[in-house]
């Protein structure tokens, strides 16, 4: 290599330098924006894990209370399906001894 070509090597890297020190100077106040701006954003999405956290317990109580309406409402059912039936059966017996209005009617 000749001289001028270390010359011109020396020079140019000796301007990437200074681009690269500015460029860092620039970006430095950039981060300190950029730092504050995610901030805001980290808070934004804490209120929403925050709400979202709320709904989510919203719904389980929701859901338990409605699973014992259900339980309520199934032993419901089997109370008035056993009490049917022995209103059914209660039926058939009477129906069974009641003497025929027709013969009780002619004598």
């Amino acid at each position: 290599m000749s001289i001028d070509a270390y010359r011109t090597l020396f020079e140019t890297s000796i301007n990437f330098g200074i681009r690269k020190l500015c460029g860092a100077v620039d970006t430095k106040g950039d981060l300190e924006g950029q730092i504050a701006a995610l901030e805001g954003e980290i808070d934004v999405l804490k209120a929403e894990v925050t709400s979202l956290e709320a709904w989510c317990v919203s719904l389980e109580y929701r859901e338990e209370q409605k699973a014992k309406t259900y339980e309520v409402r199934d032993k419901e059912l089997i109370d008035l399906s056993a009490e049917k039936a022995g209103l059914e059966q209660l039926l058939a017996v009477l129906r069974a001894s009641k003497p025929d209005p027709k013969d009780g009617a002619k004598k």
